[in-house]
């Protein structure tokens, strides 16, 4: 405690009175530690019995639309199970894809003809990618699925830079019979 040790006399707990006390003191290894048993009148201010009218006007907090219960499963709240859903692309998407574009860069017709295209991409019909790939211009194949030269995509490189090992005519601090090496990082060349 910061001021000290409490004295028995002054903490909020039931203690023997008169020659017990001392027998107490004498009998226990240290004198100044209470009994733990609060005193009834500091032992709990408001009974918990005697709040029952609060009891029974309590109304439970409720938060719309996250409170209720209608259209609010917990599935949907989860989010420690909420793993990516898989989703697959058959032939026949990846072609509608290709020939008409996405929402970010349509090639659809607009009209009767747009949707007559959309139809022959719908449910129930199966459009090889081959002949997709073989009709489609070919800035769609070096812009989307290849790069701009034609050239395979390939994922961004993960390792920005390199860690070059350095010689000791380098640090100059260990030789090389010393199990300590240094390292120096080095930007791989764009």
């Amino acid at each position: 405690m910061s001021g000290g040790p409490v004295p028995v006399w002054k903490k909020y707990t039931s203690r023997p009175v008169g020659i017990w006390e001392k027998i107490r003191q004498f009998l226990v290894l240290v004198p100044n530690r209470s009994s733990g048993n609060p005193l009834v009148e500091h032992f709990r201010a408001i009974p918990p019995g005697a709040r029952i009218e609060q009891a029974n006007n309590y109304k439970d907090p409720i938060t719309i639309p996250a409170g209720d219960i209608r259209g609010n499963p917990y599935y949907k709240r989860d989010y420690r199970r909420n793993y990516p859903r898989l989703q697959a692309f058959d032939q026949t998407k990846v072609s509608g894809l290709l020939t008409l574009g996405s929402a970010e860069k349509p090639r659809i017709s607009i009209g009767e003809k747009g949707s007559k295209e959309l139809a022959a991409f719908g449910a129930g019909n199966s459009v090889s990618l081959a002949s997709t790939l073989t009709g489609v211009d070919q800035s769609v194949i070096k812009g989307q699925v290849l790069g701009q030269a034609g050239e395979p995509i390939v994922a961004p490189s993960m390792h920005k830079f390199k860690w070059k090992i350095l010689e000791e005519a380098e640090h100059g601090m260990y030789t090389d019979d010393y199990p300590c090496r240094s390292f120096n990082i080095e930007k791989p060349s764009q």
